[in-house]
């Protein structure tokens, strides 16, 4: 069975940040297009966060490093603020 938070997670983490961009940066695109350049996006903003959260010890032990609290704080963060 299909955990519903998981599905919400990936919605997260894997579409919204880059459909978001989408939206503000690329008016006039078609359907798949968007879609295609939301997963990209979304994409490079994980790896983006990833590194941002500890890429070594001293960020780690600024930011607490990649904790599954840190990770939905701040795409939601990123979200809110798109």
């Amino acid at each position: 069975m299909i955990n519903p938070l998981s599905i919400i997670g990936i919605l997260l983490a894997m579409f919204l940040p880059g459909f978001f961009i989408t939206l503000i940066f690329f008016r006039e695109i078609k359907v798949f297009e968007r879609i295609i350049l939301s997963i990209a996006f979304s994409i490079m903003i994980s790896v983006a966060l990833g590194i941002s959260l500890g890429y070594n010890e001293n960020v780690k032990n600024f930011t607490g490093g990649i904790t599954r609290s840190n990770v939905w704080l701040w795409e939601l963060i990123i979200v809110a603020v798109l």
